[in-house]
């Protein structure tokens, strides 16, 4: 059975989200990644973001990255992630694609 190209793009966010979501640094380590223990972000972070970039996706923050949300793997009540504007501050650089410039030629 072969997919869509948008049933593939589907997939591909999905991993993308997963992997920004595994990825996503804890309160306790607030600049490092809790799978690589690189500093945050981490390659696998930034090819996910770059991803959802070209697909028009790519201010997507993690649900238990939001502030006020619980950690997925947090240890006990009321861990909390730093906000995500802390956390992606100066991280992300700008879209230069033509889709966000505007300029085709």
């Amino acid at each position: 059975m072969s997919m869509s190209p948008a049933q593939v793009t589907n997939r591909l966010v999905l991993s993308a989200r997963a992997i920004i979501a595994d990825h996503w640094p804890r309160a306790a380590t607030p600049d490092l990644c809790p799978i690589c223990h690189w500093p945050w972000p981490c390659d696998p972070t930034k090819v996910a973001y770059t991803f959802l970039r070209l697909v028009g996706q790519g201010g997507w923050v993690p649900r238990h990255a939001r502030t006020g949300a619980r950690e997925p793997h947090a240890e006990g009540p009321g861990v909390h992630s730093p906000g995500p504007s802390a956390l992606l501050a100066g991280t992300q650089p700008p879209d230069t694609s033509p889709a966000a410039t505007g300029s085709w030629s």
